[in-house]
């Protein structure tokens, strides 16, 4: 019997909204790029759960290893500075739960074309703007406000649960 897979439009954005969680981490880390990737590999492959605690049970991405993460990690790695892959694909996997619950679909006019713009809207992790990703592209773009220049529409929310 074959298995089936459902795919919701959250994983769709999915790769959109990791990719702004780990840039703003690889700006800051910016000698930390390998360990970035493979915390990005780990949220990519599933390998992060989230528990209802605040901890998180993190897979290796060898073997059969599952690692119990909250502010530490119980991996060979674990004194690694400033975090070693568990603990930031802990974060990420947290930051990218909270993104999904806060986006929401959106649209906006084009200034230069005069087009409806449809996409995903979420706000910045410090809280200070909108950003926006337009459906048919693989750019990310920051509005400073739902209100000026580019006047973003929010639409439904991203998370069904949302409505």
């Amino acid at each position: 019997m074959m298995e089936t897979m459902t795919t919701t439009t959250a994983d769709l954005y999915t790769p959109v909204l990791l990719t702004f969680i780990a840039d703003t981490y690889r700006a800051t880390y910016p000698e930390e790029q390998a360990r970035i990737a493979r915390a990005v590999a780990l949220v990519e492959a599933g390998h992060v759960t989230l528990q209802p605690d605040g901890t998180a049970l993190v897979k290796s991405q060898r073997g059969q290893a599952v690692y119990m993460v909250n502010g530490h990690c119980t991996c060979f790695n674990r004194t690694a500075k400033p975090f070693c892959k568990h603990r930031l694909a802990k974060t990420f996997a947290r930051k990218l739960a909270c993104l999904i619950r806060k986006a929401r679909y959106a649209m906006y006019l084009d200034a230069v074309t005069g087009e409806q713009v449809l996409g995903l809207a979420w706000p910045s992790l410090d809280g200070g703007a909108i950003w926006y990703a337009p459906e048919a592209g693989n750019y990310i773009t920051r509005m400073w406000s739902v209100r000026g220049p580019h006047e973003v529409v929010l639409l439904n929310h991203l998370d069904p649960e949302k409505g």
